[in-house]
């Protein structure tokens, strides 16, 4: 499983202590902030759910959604392909 996005790992962590201890502030310390907010933010979307095909089957049995929209989703949630 990849990583969540906007998450704090080690690497965030220590591009934020190297940002402080690295001598030349003015230019260390924007640098190394900046390399940890990338890592921060850097990441993959999580897993799909089957939450998102229980809620796809609550429209369908609503009549919200067609049977064949409920299996594009139903198949795109299962191979991974939905966010």
């Amino acid at each position: 499983m990849g990583k969540q996005p906007n998450t704090v790992d080690i690497k965030t962590i220590m591009f934020l202590i190297l940002g402080l201890i690295v001598p030349m502030w003015p230019i260390s310390l924007p640098l190394f902030w900046f390399l940890a907010y990338r890592a921060y933010k850097k990441g993959v979307a999580p897993p799909p759910s089957l939450s998102e095909l229980a809620d796809a089957q609550r429209l369908l049995d609503a009549g919200v959604i067609s049977q064949d929209e409920f299996d594009n989703v139903r198949s795109e949630v299962l191979s991974g392909r939905r966010r």
